[in-house]
C-alpha cells in the first residue's frame, strides 16, 4: 500500500523527499525480512544454488548499500519530522542523491537540474 500511494502521489508531483526515503527503507526493510525467512525455512538447502534465495539476499544487501543505509534514510525521516537537520549537504553530489531522492527546494547536486532529473525518471 505505502509503495502504490508513494506512486500516486509522485505521479501527481506531491511526493516528498521524506516520503521517498521511508518508502525505501521500508521495502528494502521488508524484502530483507522475507528473503532471511525464506532462506530459515529451507534450511541448509536455503543456502545452494538449487534454490534462488541467496541470490535475491545478495541483490537486496547490494540494494541496502547503493539506495541509502537504514540509518540515512532515519536521519531523511526524522528532519522531516522534527526540522532538524543531522547532516549539512556538501559539495557535489548531495546525501539526497545519495539516496536517490531529489530535494524539491531547488537545492539540486552540481550539474543536476530539474530537467535532468525529469530525463533520469524517464530512462
Amino acid at each position: 500500500m505505502l509503495t502504490w500511494r508513494l506512486g500516486t502521489l509522485r505521479s501527481e508531483g506531491r511526493a516528498t523527499t521524506a516520503q521517498i526515503s521511508l518508502a525505501k527503507h521500508n521495502n528494502v526493510h521488508l524484502a530483507l525480512t522475507v528473503a532471511r525467512e525464506a532462506r530459515q525455512l529451507l534450511s541448509g538447502m536455503g543456502i545452494t544454488n538449487e534454490y534462488p534465495i541467496m541470490h535475491h539476499m545478495v541483490n537486496l544487501e547490494s540494494v541496502v548499500t547503493y539506495e541509502g543505509t537504514h540509518d540515512i534514510h532515519l536521519l531523511i525521516t526524522g528532519h522531516d519530522v522534527t526540522g532538524i537537520a543531522a547532516f549539512k549537504q556538501g559539495r557535489g553530489r548531495s546525501l539526497y542523491w545519495a539516496v536517490g531522492a531529489w530535494p524539491r527546494d531547488g537545492c539540486w547536486p552540481k550539474g543536476m537540474s530539474q530537467a535532468k532529473e525529469a530525463e533520469m525518471l524517464r530512462s
